[in-house]
């Protein structure tokens, strides 16, 4: 009995390394995406034509973003985080330049997110039903800010992927312990009209990135002449905080309209 027990448990044993050394060699990084330069059109991405005529034709329409998380991924663990990040020198916009990586955490799953840069057609997924579904997951990236400096500066822009439901061109598979890196620019604006307070802020001190993926489905339906459109929540995270400490060599312009003066009248 006492052999049989010690048989099992060496069985036991020898699974959970073979297991973690599948994943160790899984381990590795399986793609890179630089969107900071011009893209050309993927081949995989159709024209919504056709859904932009439904607007034109439209008597009425509704958008509902109820929030509704869909809890289809719950074996998912996905981790994201911001590995670099730049101060851009060009045009007179003044930009930060963020390398993240999205990991797979999970050591047993598979994890698979929306990949086409640019968006899709959406498709009916169940033919007695008239509603047309696609995926889209953004990544923006947040300047934390204190009580004194939240109305001093903010980062503006980010990325979207896409995808068709249970379409695998359109999607990344990541095995557990695969990750890729991607690569976009913010723009720094000034929320001051005293755009000299920005320029201090922003010259160097610390200051806190935090990266936030929010993926939803999205649906399209229209009945006769009325529309309706909703999200629904399937993913939201974050990543930890990011130190950047360089300075922005261009002075952010002001997001608020310059008082102009009015001509009295005679």
């Amino acid at each position: 009995m006492l052999a049989r027990s010690w048989y099992f448990a060496l069985g036991f044993l020898l699974e959970s390394v073979s297991l973690i050394a599948s994943s160790a060699a899984h381990a590795q990084l399986v793609a890179t995406r630089d969107l900071t330069q011009p893209l050309p059109p993927s081949p995989t991405s159709a024209q919504l034509g056709k859904y932009d005529e439904d607007y034109k034709v439209a008597c009425s329409g509704s958008g509902q973003a109820d929030g509704e998380v869909i809890d289809k991924r719950r074996d998912d663990h996905l981790g994201l985080s911001i590995v670099d990040a730049q101060p851009e020198i060009g045009d007179g916009q003044p930009r930060i330049s963020i390398t993240l990586r999205l990991k797979n955490l999970n050591v047993y799953v598979p994890a698979e997110v929306p990949w086409e840069i640019a968006p899709v057609a959406p498709v009916q997924t169940d033919p007695h039903n008239d509603t047309f579904t696609y995926e889209a997951a953004s990544i923006w990236v947040r300047m934390a800010v204190t009580k004194t400096t939240r109305e001093i500066a903010e980062l503006r822009g980010g990325v979207t992927f896409w995808a068709q439901p249970e379409n695998p061109v359109q999607h990344l598979k990541l095995r557990p312990g695969e990750w890729v890196d991607l690569k976009f620019s913010v723009d720094v604006v000034c929320k001051s009209i005293d755009e000299q307070v920005c320029s201090r802020y922003l010259n160097g001190d610390a200051v806190q990135l935090t990266a936030w993926w929010y993926e939803r489905d999205l649906t399209h339906l229209r009945v006769g002449c009325k529309i309706t459109d909703s999200a629904y929540t399937s993913r939201e995270f974050e990543s930890s905080p990011f130190d950047f400490a360089q300075p922005i060599a261009e002075k952010p312009k002001s997001s608020i309209p310059s008082e102009t003066a009015t001509p009295k009248s005679n």
